[in-house]
């Protein structure tokens, strides 16, 4: 494939559903799992960055872009079966997965012998370790939703998931205005239609908590990156799996969170998987 062409194809999964994804660049198949409140076009530093040595395939999850909606009856076996379809339409064998792209692909490797993940590297997936994760926010987001306050809504997100950064310095009276401040024109178009994907998602991760033991079922060589200014739960959730996984390797990348892959450090990310793929 040419240098800077980007392909977008759709594969269809086990329900029917369309999943689109953006393919770029040349060498051995690896398919990029975005995570919440995210879509294919916020991996697209990533994607460039290591499309020099492979063809990166970057998946539209299902409620957003290409894709087609999430559907009444979603669940986590929807999400595993739309990478399955992925990987068997392009012939990849390698994922990188951020956050609940994370927990789609280690759920994948459990539930769907038959997608041959053969490497897998994930981003502080988004599981639920011993009640972590909460709905207690949940309504608030939703109440966001229903009444088009997109900015209330990105920030029950952040807050609920422990996702604020700096902002929880701002006074709590000022952070919606702060927010309102940011979220302008594509952006804030962005963020109100992926709104709407988050709770069930959410919801799919908190129905999965675990002590994580489960996860010493996933023998495929796994790479672990953590953001070395993450939140304290998903460090733990790295922790676990290092010593939980058998085939687990860890990587931490310096003055980043957890979103390291699509905004805050995404060459560094970039740097880390090309010397686990290659």
């Amino acid at each position: 494939m040419a240098d800077g062409v980007i392909v977008t194809t759709l594969a269809t999964s086990d329900d029917g559903t369309r999943i689109g994804f953006r393919t770029a660049g040349s060498g051995p198949g690896l398919v990029v799992l975005h995570g919440s409140l995210r879509a294919a076009q916020h991996y697209r530093t990533l994607s460039d960055a290591l499309a020099a040595d492979f063809t990166v395939h970057t998946v539209d999850r299902r409620g957003r872009g290409h894709s087609g909606a999430q559907g009444d009856g979603y669940d986590v076996d929807a999400e595993c079966a739309d990478l399955a379809a992925v990987l068997a339409h392009t012939g990849a064998s390698m994922v990188f997965a951020h956050s609940y792209g994370g927990l789609v692909a280690l759920e994948t490797v459990l539930r769907r012998p038959d997608a041959r993940i053969e490497r897998l590297a994930v981003q502080e997936p988004a599981l639920s370790i011993d009640g972590a994760i909460s709905a207690d926010w949940l309504p608030d987001l939703e109440r966001a939703i229903a009444q088009d306050r997109t900015a209330d809504g990105v920030l029950a997100i952040m807050m609920g998931l422990d996702l604020a950064g700096e902002l929880r310095r701002v006074p709590v009276r000022l952070r919606t205005a702060v927010l309102r401040g940011m979220l302008q024109g594509e952006m804030l178009d962005e963020m109100r239609a992926l709104l709407p994907t988050v709770a069930p998602e959410v919801r799919v991760a908190i129905g999965l908590d675990s002590s994580g033991e489960r996860y010493a079922g996933v023998g495929t060589d796994t790479l672990l990156l953590a953001g070395e200014r993450s939140p304290g739960y998903l460090r733990e959730v790295t922790t676990l799996l290092t010593a939980t996984l058998p085939r687990a390797t860890t990587v931490t990348i310096t003055n980043a969170g957890h979103n390291a892959p699509d905004m805050e450090q995404p060459l560094a990310v970039a740097e880390a998987l090309r010397a686990y793929f290659t």
